[in-house]
């Protein structure tokens, strides 16, 4: 025999109604990825592929993306002999357009969002954060206004790769390893600094 009071169906149907649904993890594959410039393009029925670049720091097993279409064009944040520069795709070459660093020794995770191109620099333990935004009268990037030079991004010892993100209240994180750990760092609006390194993975 059950002991209390019967709710009425009115506050029984309430009751459940405030009850939360249980949130389901999912995991997604992800996408697989090419050299850009090996891949064929096609145009008006013409097949062809574009012009090397002699990049001296490769990330093509590292989670990191640095090609990205905006205004109709295509760009990149690939690092040369002469430093690492955003380049631009004209016809079937790349064109350098804006130096941003004079390292020649980092690989790019850039977060396009709207006009403006969010860039880490990753270079192990000293990284950088570079912020672009696109100028529609000279229909190229520029450094961006809310934050134009260079962040300083310190990241943990024994790190071998990292990406970055905007959520959807505006703040960057940063998500890297660390020997046997995965930590990540936010930074609010306009990310000029950087917090200490929040573990999210272990062993």
């Amino acid at each position: 025999m059950k002991l209390g009071l019967t709710l009425p169906k009115s506050r029984r149907k309430r009751a459940r109604n405030r009850i939360r649904p249980r949130r389901r993890l999912s995991f997604q594959s992800l996408e697989s990825r090419q050299l850009l410039s090996g891949v064929p393009l096609f145009s008006e029925g013409v097949n062809y592929s574009l012009s090397p670049i002699d990049a001296t720091e490769s990330s093509g097993e590292k989670p990191q993306s640095k090609v990205w279409q905006y205004d109709d064009q295509w760009w990149a944040v690939i690092p040369t002999g002469t430093g690492t520069w955003l380049w631009q795709l004209e016809q079937q070459t790349w064109n350098p357009v804006l130096q941003l660093s004079e390292r020649t020794d980092v690989q790019a995770d850039v977060k396009p969002l709207n006009d403006e191109a969010h860039i880490l620099l990753f270079g192990g333990t000293s990284s950088q954060l570079v912020s672009l935004e696109y100028n529609d009268a000279d229909s190229t990037y520029q450094p961006w206004s809310a934050n134009p030079n260079p962040v300083s991004v310190t990241l943990s010892s024994g790190v071998e790769t990292a990406t970055l993100d905007i959520d959807s209240s505006d703040r960057m994180w940063i998500a890297s390893d660390a020997g046997s750990t995965v930590n990540v760092r936010y930074s609010d609006y306009p990310y000029n600094n950087f917090s200490a390194p929040i573990t999210v993975g272990s062993g």
